[in-house]
């Protein structure tokens, strides 16, 4: 049998990580978790899991962000320069840091595959089989996609030992959706140099040549419940501390989170209504949010389960937890945090505050050429405009009239 493991990142996720955690092992070997300083109970519930016997392996990242370069080889940084002069330096070490995290697995555990899951991802077979049996025959050579199945909100969950997809009945028209995952296997990352691409949503490679000996297909039977949306505070929480670190992104452009935020904003917290809505559009296109979003009816949303002999049931999850306000501001302070240390410690943007300041006196020297040359040329034509009119008024001109018109007949 082959060795296959889950790497996962979380933050403030406690009402789902029980969920994500005893599900996935009912099937996987192992998961790989890093803790992103959550401000709620997140870490003590996984340490929970971990003294029943769960294989899990917890890393918690230290609130100071910089740091998370020291846990980040340099050779696996130094491969997402690119993204950190797209998305900023946080990003680039939480990709780096998520590759980073693979090669752990395939090198300390010795796994065959590793999947790159969100915490509010579920993998499953859409025969409702055990999702083992499809993994075990993967082709290592091949970039799998395993495309979303987007569960829609109908309510808050309520019973706390209940496994949380049990309180999703449909999911979304599966033709709306455009985002994948992909799995990693070890042939493409230690042969082929693959690297995750941010989201986990694809696979890069060093060169087009290694790109050309992967090929790319959609898993017949595989797929991702996904469950971006699940209860009226986990929505607030997601929506307003994304956007408000979209907001510190130089370039960046609006997503799923800005019409939301900006309702958010406008009217408070949202209704039951609102909440399912937001659901119904999360991360479609501009002109799809404007057409109606057919659903599908399925219990337990878009998960299919039947492999296993009984329901899950959870012991450590509090649904009834109804604040907001402090992982909020909890977050908040961290970003504050966050962008002070970004310019008083990052050569980048210290290289790059200073090549902007060279570019600006380079311009303003440049502006200053151009005025002096334009008030030169300016007292230039005052000059030569006084010395037309002299010669316009001279006698010489004036005698000189009719023949200047007779030369000008022959030129013509």
């Amino acid at each position: 049998m082959k060795i296959i493991c889950a790497v996962c990142k979380v933050k403030d996720d406690a009402d789902v990580i029980e969920s994500f955690c005893r599900y996935h092992l009912t099937f996987l070997d192992a998961l790989f978790i890093w803790d992103d300083y959550s401000t709620d109970n997140t870490p003590e519930i996984i340490q929970c899991l971990i003294r029943e016997g769960l294989s899990i392996e917890l890393t918690k990242i230290p609130r100071e962000q910089t740091l998370l370069r020291n846990f980040v080889p340099t050779s696996s940084y130094e491969r997402f320069t690119l993204d950190y002069e797209k998305y900023g330096r946080d990003w680039a070490f939480s990709l780096a840091y998520l590759h980073a995290r693979c090669m752990t697995a395939f090198e300390k555990y010795n796994a065959d595959w590793v999947i790159p899951l969100d915490v509010d991802e579920f993998l499953y077979c859409e025969n409702g089989q055990n999702p083992r049996t499809q993994l075990e025959m993967l082709d290592e050579n091949t970039e799998y996609k395993l495309y979303w199945r987007t569960s829609v909100y109908c309510g808050d969950p309520t019973d706390s030992t209940v496994f949380l997809p049990d309180f999703f009945e449909e999911y979304r028209d599966p033709e709306l959706e455009r985002f994948n995952k992909t799995i990693l296997s070890r042939h493409l990352v230690e042969e082929l140099d693959g690297i995750l691409t941010p989201g986990a949503h694809g696979i890069s490679f060093p060169d087009e040549l290694k790109r050309t000996l992967v090929q790319v297909i959609e898993h017949p039977a595989l797929r991702v419940a996904h469950f971006p949306v699940r209860s009226t505070v986990q929505v607030m929480v997601k929506v307003i501390c994304m956007q408000l670190r979209l907001l510190t992104l130089e370039g960046s452009k609006p997503f799923q989170y800005e019409r939301i935020y900006n309702k958010i904003k406008e009217e408070g917290v949202p209704t039951l209504d609102q909440v399912r809505h937001f659901s119904l559009e999360y991360a479609l296109h501009s002109d799809q949010v404007k057409m109606p979003v057919n659903t599908v009816k399925q219990f337990r949303g878009a998960l299919l389960i039947d492999f296993l002999h009984s329901d899950i049931k959870l012991a450590y999850t509090n649904y009834q937890n109804k604040s907001y306000l402090n992982p909020i501001l909890s977050y908040y302070e961290l970003l504050l945090e966050k962008l002070k240390t970004d310019y008083e410690t990052d050569p980048k943007i210290e290289t790059s505050s200073m090549q902007t300041i060279k570019k600006l006196d380079d311009a303003r020297y440049r502006i200053g050429q151009l005025e002096a040359s334009l008030f030169q040329s300016s007292e230039e034509l005052t000059k030569m405009l006084k010395q037309i009119k002299q010669l316009e008024n001279s006698t010489c001109w004036r005698i000189t009239k009719p023949l200047r018109a007779i030369m000008n007949m022959f030129r013509k």
